[in-house]
């Protein structure tokens, strides 16, 4: 785990060398290879696109899919952020499942870090040099020996061995052997003691209170009647994905079988698990070029990823193909992903953009004429009822291919159309509301912390009995404008909605600035900064 020693291709000198990984410095060019590889180093990729399992650091054994530095100029004046740059960031240890790149060019990506400074190396770090946790228990601890060594001070003349030392020690080594018979493991004894004073437990939703997956429950999707002056409104519920069937020729159906970040990797399609469901139930296929095919669909296309996605052939109907030219990764803080799409039978400088997020956020980016007047209402009836919903929208777009790879993802996302709604459901797990009782019975306070909608939120944490029947349910805007506010809201608040990873750690940190000792129980990558807050 903490080195291993390959072969790595190195630009040097205009000539391209094979270099021990224990040989990189930050500067170095690499040569990812298109069959995939161990990455030796942290850095940052410059072309293509690369397919990444961070599973090793993230624990998501979902690929995420890297894209190269863009070529603009606005964008070199700026100073290289891991946060802000991180869909660019390829980290040692992670594996490189695929790459992709055109004309014949090689994926190129400049070292950053290397050895223990890397992404890794920290971790490694961490675990081999811990950092020291001053727990309360240990204060009150030596408190409590020093007031027994007062004692033996004033005593001097009776025989008194203070066995406080080698008893607590014992104690935990058979706390921890009680913990075992019960199938509970514990790498660092010295927390047995903490975890006995935990007042608090905040958990993430999805994949920790309900199941990992979503089913998908039905689609309303958007129409305008012209016999009622264009106004938008929602059709009723359906379950089938059916061209004719559906408004707008269709959009809707073509948005949810080409946003997303689904790619085929040894031949099965991989990616988000939301992304799979939802594609599994239009019925499109989708196709990658093979390196073969790579001269012609660069003739195609330019410098698009090689993605196409085909319409299901039923009796007479022609086969639809669309090509995926540029996509924009699904961003927590934007809370939405979009991809441009071209169809080859259409004009070179005719694209769509298909958009798909929150609501809230695609709502906001829709032109009001799109929008039906009841739409929060029926968004709020979903998810009152604990059903997790996705907006789409689309814009038709004037751009050549080489113009729809540099455009910036703000100048084409707004005045889109509305096209409606996708109602997923997410089932609580058998064992979240007796593990819940138990602790409220323990008199330890649960909270939720989600991204997800609020009203969604409330619906779950009702369901599993984190809000009680009797509570009243009512981050960024009060931590930002009512700062002296967060200490009296962390205390009673029991979910939180909404919270970005970084909003998330926020309230850890919170929640210990008032003396709670707390512990997060998360699944997902965007649980990672609270889940490293130590106690």
């Amino acid at each position: 785990m903490v080195q291993k020693l390959e072969l790595v291709k190195v630009l040097r000198n205009g000539k391209e060398e094979d270099v021990f990984s224990d040989n990189l410095v930050p500067g170095d060019i690499i040569l990812i290879p298109p069959h995939g590889c161990v990455l030796q180093c942290d850095a940052v990729l410059m072309n293509g696109t690369v397919i990444v399992n961070e599973a090793m650091l993230t624990g998501e054994s979902v690929p995420v899919m890297k894209v190269g530095l863009p070529d603009l100029e606005e964008e070199r004046q700026k100073l290289f952020s891991n946060n802000e740059h991180s869909k660019h960031l390829l980290f040692c240890g992670t594996q490189v499942l695929q790459t992709r790149f055109y004309r014949g060019k090689s994926v190129q990506a400049v070292v950053l870090r290397t050895a223990y400074t890397t992404q890794k190396g920290q971790l490694v770090r961490s675990i081999m040099y811990p950092k020291p946790v001053d727990f309360e228990f240990t204060k009150d601890l030596l408190k409590f020996v020093g007031f027994l060594a007062g004692i033996a001070t004033i005593g001097l003349g009776y025989s008194i061995a203070i066995m406080i030392i080698p008893a607590m020690s014992i104690g935990i080594i058979a706390a921890q052997m009680r913990l075992r018979a019960k199938q509970i493991f514990c790498i660092s004894p010295s927390t047995i003691n903490t975890c006995g004073g935990i007042n608090t437990v905040c958990f993430d939703k999805t994949g920790t209170l309900t199941e990992d997956g979503l089913d998908f429950n039905c689609l309303r999707p958007i129409s305008s009647d012209v016999n009622v002056k264009n106004q938008a409104y929602f059709e009723e519920e359906t379950e089938e994905f059916n061209m004719q069937s559906l408004p707008l020729d269709g959009e809707i159906l073509k948005a949810a079988a080409t946003c997303h970040s689904l790619t085929i990797i040894n031949g099965e399609l991989c990616g988000d698990p939301l992304d799979f469901i939802l594609f599994r139930k239009t019925n499109w296929i989708l196709e990658e070029t093979s390196s073969s095919d790579e001269v012609e669909e660069s003739s195609r296309y330019d410098l698009i990823q090689p993605i196409v996605i085909k319409s299901p052939l039923i009796g007479n109907q022609i086969q639809l193909e669309l090509a995926v030219v540029r996509q924009f990764t699904f961003n927590p803080t934007l809370q939405r992903m979009a991809v441009i799409v071209h169809n080859p039978q259409e004009p070179g400088d005719s694209m769509f953009l298909y958009c798909k997020g929150s609501p809230e956020m695609i709502a906001s980016l829709c032109c009001p004429e799109t929008m039906p007047t009841d739409y929060q209402k029926v968004v709020n009836d979903y998810a009152q009822h604990g059903y997790r919903l996705i907006a789409l929208a689309y814009r038709h777009l004037e751009v050549n291919y080489v113009h729809a790879q540099k455009i910036k993802r703000e100048e084409i996302e707004c005045n889109m159309t509305m096209l409606g709604l996708v109602v997923m459901e997410n089932r609580v797990k058998k064992q979240t509301g007796s593990v819940i009782n138990q602790l409220n019975r323990a008199l330890i306070r649960t909270i939720m912390v989600t991204g997800d909608n609020i009203l969604t939120a409330v619906s779950v944490a009702k369901e599993c009995g984190i809000i009680k029947e009797n509570k009243r349910t009512t981050f960024q805007v009060i931590l930002e404008e009512y700062p002296e506010l967060m200490e009296k809201l962390v205390c009673v608040c029991d979910v939180f909605a909404r919270m970005s990873p970084e909003q998330k750690q926020q309230l850890i940190n919170k929640l210990q600035e008032v003396d709670y000792t707390v512990a997060m129980c998360g699944d997902g990558a965007n649980d990672c900064a609270a889940l490293k807050v130590y106690f």
